[in-house]
């Protein structure tokens, strides 16, 4: 509240709000189509599935016959004139029937049927949502963690600290709480929006079936659902904020000046990620945070191996969840450690 770090955070949440509840999805005649088979038949392939869907079949029968006809040529070529909208049904129908049924299910066993698109737009496979979540994520941390620390320094305060009855450490502690719970609340902040639009939009059914369901996903082991990779989308974030909040505040604590510590973070987390929207392609946005908030769309398959079995890169955003982690544990420590060391003359000792 004093450093005006809170007044930040306010107007960012109520700007992802305001975000999620406003932006549009495009959605053409071909996705409605589509979200209507796989949504009726998103799940284990069942006997009922089955049904249903040669029960939707015919639909097509007039439209089949006529183009039986066509080809013997006892009927003009403008006769399909009239069925031009339900032949764009048809391709989605044969489309979910031969790709997704008759050879996906059959190449994977143990697959789901799964209506995709909002899984897919929700992990970023494509466009540059999260370099624009990465952005906003590292500004924010930079502007609400940059002083808490370093404000202290000013007119010796953080020695008056260092003498308080609940203890030298207590101060640092508490901050670091506070800290996490704001790195937890910029987390949802950037995740929220796009998650609440994804389910109004195209809504993330058969959450509990394996990712490998998903045709881009298929190295991926399993046993992880897409409800475990939904899962660990957040926790790569709240891991990427919770470092970022930490290294501000040792930045602060250390630089004691608050402007030095918020250029220093700012550039350092925004820079990569500004410059790739910028127009950047050279993959500068790598440089920063963005592996994490990109996390999920790492579990693509990237190609095969020499055994011809399709690989990832799981392993990145997991080694990176662990480092920041670490980090983040490491620095917390590090700011306790200064106050019980704080004002004693180590060489006297």
């Amino acid at each position: 509240v004093l450093n005006g770090a809170a007044v930040f955070l306010a107007a960012f949440l109520a700007f992802g709000v305001y975000q999620g509840v406003t932006s549009e999805s495009y959605i053409d005649a071909d996705e409605i189509y589509y979200a209507y088979y796989m949504k009726h038949i998103s799940g284990p392939w069942t006997a009922e599935s089955r049904d249903w869907l040669t029960a939707q079949g015919e639909e097509f029968a007039p439209m089949l016959a006529v183009q039986r006809r066509v080809a013997r040529s006892e009927l003009s070529s403008e006769a399909m004139l009239a069925y031009g909208a339900l032949q764009q049904k048809y391709n989605i129908y044969q489309q979910v029937v031969q790709n997704n049924i008759n050879y996906y299910l059959k190449e994977h066993p143990g697959a789901w049927l799964v209506y995709e698109s909002g899984y897919k737009k929700l992990f970023g496979f494509s466009g540059t949502a999260d370099v624009q979540d990465t952005l906003w994520a590292g500004l924010l941390c930079a502007l609400c963690f940059s002083g808490l620390f370093a404000m202290e320094r000013k007119g010796g305060m953080d020695e008056i600290l260092a003498a308080t009855p609940l203890g030298r450490k207590y101060t640092a502690k508490a901050k670091l709480r506070q800290s996490t719970l704001v790195a937890a609340g910029i987390t949802l902040g950037t995740g929220l929006p796009h998650l609440w639009q994804i389910l109004r939009d195209y809504g993330l059914p058969a959450l509990l079936a394996p990712a490998m369901s998903i045709s881009e996903l298929e190295a991926v082991p399993k046993c992880i659902t897409l409800s475990d990779l939904l899962l660990f989308w957040l926790l790569c974030r709240a891991a990427a904020c919770l470092c970022m909040a930490r290294l501000t505040l040792w930045l602060g604590q250390k630089l004691g000046n608050l402007l030095a510590a918020l250029f220093v973070s700012a550039v350092g987390y925004c820079l990569p990620a500004l410059l790739a929207l910028s127009g950047m392609s050279n993959g500068i946005e790598w440089l920063g945070f963005y592996p994490l908030f990109h996390a999920a769309a790492l579990c693509q398959t990237q190609g095969t191996n020499a055994a011809g079995a399709p690989y990832n890169l799981l392993w990145v955003p997991i080694f990176l969840v662990v480092v920041a982690a670490a980090l983040a544990w490491a620095i917390g420590n590090d700011l306790t450690e200064a106050y019980e060391w704080a004002g004693v003359d180590l060489d006297a000792l």
